[in-house]
Order: structure tokens, then C-alpha cells, then sequence
């Protein structure tokens, strides 16, 4: 994951059935990780369950939750399990969190891996000629 003031890399899963034309008004977003640029020693993930009444938002984020170096100076590897009762989430086959399940995350995922910038916090990518990149081994999904 790349370095960099206003650098936001993520790894999340969002309901399938939340989009196209039969899509449900409740989304699951289920994000196994989001790091930040500015921080490279820490990562958050969080659980939000949209479009129902309440909704549910909870983030755990640390500030060392790497077993060994950061998060843009070497590979790690990223995981989320679902199961009906639990969700659990992984940084490098260690579980740094888990949250109750509910119906909506039970149902079929699509993941997402991006890069965005900004977040609601200066960028400045000068230090990297205003440019950065996010690399990707391999991404690898169990039913």
C-alpha cells in the first residue's frame, strides 16, 4: 500500500444484491482493510450495514496492527470471513477484530480494491512527484 499524504487504499466487499435493477435498498459494506497514507503503521476495518433503520457503522482502526513492518514497506496479506454469526477480519493470518454478523452480509459479496485520495484530508503527493501507485499480488476467494 502506498505512502503518501491523502493516500487512502482499500480492500472491501459490498452486497451483490445491493445493485442493478433488482437490487435491495439495504447494502452490507463490509471493508477488511483501509490504510492511510499519512499513518503506514496502522489500518482500520469497519462493518456498515446501509438503508435499514438504524444503521450500523463500526471501524476499529489501530495504529500497530502489522505483526512486522508496515503496511507500505513490505506485502501482507488481508482477509475477511463471514459466517452467520460472525465476521472476522485478518492482517497476515492474525485476527485483529471481529463484529456479529447480520442478514445482509450473509448474502453474496463482490470486493473491491481501490486507491482514492483525499477522504476529507489534505493530499500532497509532492514528496512522490505526484504520483503513487497500489500493488496487488494476487487476490484469492474461498466459498
Amino acid at each position: 500500500m502506498p505512502n503518501g499524504k491523502g493516500a487512502w487504499p482499500a480492500f472491501w466487499l459490498m452486497s451483490k444484491n445491493s445493485t442493478g435493477p433488482s437490487h435491495v435498498s439495504s447494502t452490507a459494506e463490509l471493508d477488511t482493510v483501509e490504510a492511510y497514507g499519512h499513518a503506514s503503521t496502522g489500518a482500520c476495518s469497519s462493518v456498515h450495514w446501509w438503508g435499514v433503520s438504524p444503521e450500523t457503522h463500526q471501524t476499529n482502526c489501530s495504529e500497530s496492527n502489522f505483526a512486522y513492518g508496515d503496511n507500505a514497506s513490505t506485502w501482507h496479506t488481508y482477509g475477511t470471513k463471514v459466517t452467520p454469526t460472525t465476521i472476522y477480519f485478518y492482517i497476515d493470518n492474525v485476527q485483529v477484530w471481529s463484529q456479529p454478523s447480520f442478514s445482509q452480509a450473509c448474502t453474496p459479496l463482490y470486493f473491491m480494491l481501490n486507491l482514492a485520495l483525499g477522504g476529507g484530508w489534505p493530499t500532497d503527493l509532492a514528496k512522490y512527484n505526484d504520483q503513487i501507485d497500489m500493488y496487488v499480488d494476487y487476490v484469492r476467494v474461498f466459498q
